[in-house]
């Protein structure tokens, strides 16, 4: 997507950007969320989080723990 500014407009003005290129999370377009939902796996909720992440890192927590514990 191509913007233009304005000629009184500097580049770090973001006012001079239309409404949606302002937005940080722009919604997904329609074709792109059959993707979205096989891309997210074993995502926790809403989050980036895959469960097989969660158990890895509690693992080695557990792991850390006993080593201290010793």
């Amino acid at each position: 997507m191509l913007v233009l500014l304005r000629d009184n407009a500097s580049a770090g003005d973001s006012t001079a950007l239309p409404e949606e290129a302002r937005q940080c999370n722009p919604s997904l377009p329609i074709e792109m969320e059959d993707d979205a939902t096989r891309m997210r796996g074993d995502a926790i909720g809403n989050t980036l989080y895959s469960e097989c992440w969660v158990i890895k890192v509690l693992m080695k927590l557990a792991k850390v723990r006993h080593a201290l514990q010793e």
